[in-house]
């Protein structure tokens, strides 16, 4: 993981690995950005991986026995009726707190993004704050779109706030 996030140009000191299962360990940090940077190229690169984070339920298999492992997706914005929320991860760890992170895809393709919120005040409010951002988000990419300047000056800004 460590290899991969280098290859999309994260540095060590803002993102490192020490364990692949997500849950707490000493050296296992990253950035709201970073995880938003790794999510959107897991999302375009790996089609089975987003068949499993818009899943409510999902099972698999024992490779070793005739056990069958049963997940329940605890991203709750996959049950809205709009299905703009695309899971990617929910967690809580002790120096992390609540996190989330969702793809938000429009249906008609307009807007396509990716939210990360970390340590929030309770469970419940990771998914209370997340619509906000998409809403601020959305606001902010069709205010950039209705204005008059040039196409490439719109595409500089588009681009910049790809990136807050």
């Amino acid at each position: 993981m460590n290899e991969k996030s280098k290859c999309l140009g994260l540095k060590r000191n803002v993102t490192n690995f020490a364990v692949a299962h997500g849950m707490h360990h000493d050296f296992n940090y990253s950035s709201a950005r970073d995880m938003a940077t790794i999510s959107w190229h897991v999302m375009r690169t790996h089609s089975f991986f987003c068949t499993i984070i818009d899943t409510k339920v999902f099972e698999c298999h024992s490779r070793c026995s005739s056990h069958i492992y049963k997940w329940e997706n605890t991203n709750y914005m996959l049950w809205e009726s709009s299905r703009c929320y695309h899971g990617i991860k929910t967690g809580i760890t002790l120096t992390a707190g609540p996190c989330l992170a969702v793809n938000y895809k429009t249906k008609c393709g307009t807007f396509d993004f990716i939210v990360v919120v970390l340590n929030c005040k309770s469970r419940e409010s990771r998914f209370e704050e997340t619509p906000k951002l998409v809403e601020w988000a959305c606001n902010k990419i069709n205010k950039v779109k209705k204005t008059n300047y040039k196409p490439s000056l719109r595409r500089k800004l588009l681009k910049n706030l790809a990136h807050l």
